[in-house]
């Protein structure tokens, strides 16, 4: 009967050890399935994050573009002002060009005070290119004198 026992107490120490190593690879197969799961979402994101930075970079460049192409196109608008007012002959370049340079000089300060006005930063800077128009033409004029 001991015997009896002790197969029985062995059986059950089996039947332990055969479910505690199956409930071991249940539980390690969860938690492979979960670590996949997070890998999965981190590479979703990783695309998604390398997508939103293609398309700034891409945003980035076409709005440097069209700074660009309106500097260019305020400095010949600037470029035939300048030619107009010549040809009319109400100033001369010298005239012209002193009363621009005062002209930026009032505009700058007058930025300094008010620093966040956008408008006024325009005005300064639409100046600023009539005055390197005007500069560019004198030296010009210079040489060929």
């Amino acid at each position: 009967m001991e015997e009896r026992q002790e197969m029985t107490e062995r059986r059950d120490m089996t039947l332990w050890v055969v479910l505690g190593m199956l409930l071991g690879a249940i539980v390690a197969f969860w938690l492979v399935q979960k670590d996949e799961e997070r890998r999965q979402r981190l590479l979703e994101r990783t695309r998604q994050l390398r997508k939103q930075a293609i398309e700034l970079h891409t945003v980035t460049l076409d709005k440097a573009q069209q700074a660009q192409e309106r500097a260019l196109a305020l400095q010949a608008e600037v470029s035939a002002e300048v030619e107009r007012r010549l040809r009319e002959g109400k100033e001369t370049l010298d005239e012209m060009l002193q009363r621009v340079q005062e002209e930026v000089q009032e505009l700058q300060q007058r930025a300094q005070r008010w620093a966040d006005d956008a408008q006024l930063r325009a005005q300064l800077a639409r100046k600023k290119a009539e005055l390197r128009a005007l500069e560019a033409r004198k030296r010009l004029r210079n040489l060929r004198a």
